[in-house]
């Protein structure tokens, strides 16, 4: 029975963190696509990135933590040392985000073509993100089959 609260804040505490994750890969696609805009609008690749860490949201706030980590010049992976954006994101372990802090790894040390990759790389998260969203409505279709039986049988039977 001591159990029980603590189990009620853990399946509430697990449930706010899906949450949290599935709002922050609904935002990332157009988060990158912005990021691509600005890129494109010649801003710098950092600034375009303090930028919108500005705006509302999961994911805007997610790179304004990164950004108060270590600031500007610590967000991107240079020589041996590991840049602030591939750092949280595996802390986070968050696969899309992994991907991205990666993806922007690569993008500023190669240093031409920012806006094509970034282009790119929002065109390959909103599609993983459209999938992903399409399983899990075919998942929710499965398990409701059982209550409706259970209820449309229900009202049979009184």
């Amino acid at each position: 029975m001591a159990a029980l609260p603590f189990l009620l804040n853990l399946i509430y505490l697990n449930a706010h963190a899906r949450r949290a994750r599935r709002q922050l890969a609904a935002e990332l696609p157009e988060f990158v696509s912005l990021l691509a805009a600005e890129v494109g609008a010649d801003t710098t690749l950092s600034e375009a990135i303090v930028r919108l860490s500005r705006g509302p949201g999961v994911c805007a706030a997610w790179f304004r933590r990164v950004l108060s980590l270590k600031g500007i010049g610590g967000l991107f992976t240079e020589g041996n040392i590991e840049g602030a954006l591939r750092e949280e994101a595996r802390r986070s372990g968050d696969s899309d985000l992994i991907g991205l802090a990666t993806s922007l790894d690569g993008v500023k040390r190669r240093g031409t073509g920012t806006r094509e990759l970034l282009s790119q790389i929002a065109t390959s998260t909103a599609s993983r993100y459209i999938g992903e969203a399409q399983m899990r409505a075919e998942k929710v279709g499965s398990e409701i089959i059982l209550p409706m039986i259970f209820f449309f049988f229900f009202e049979m039977i009184r």
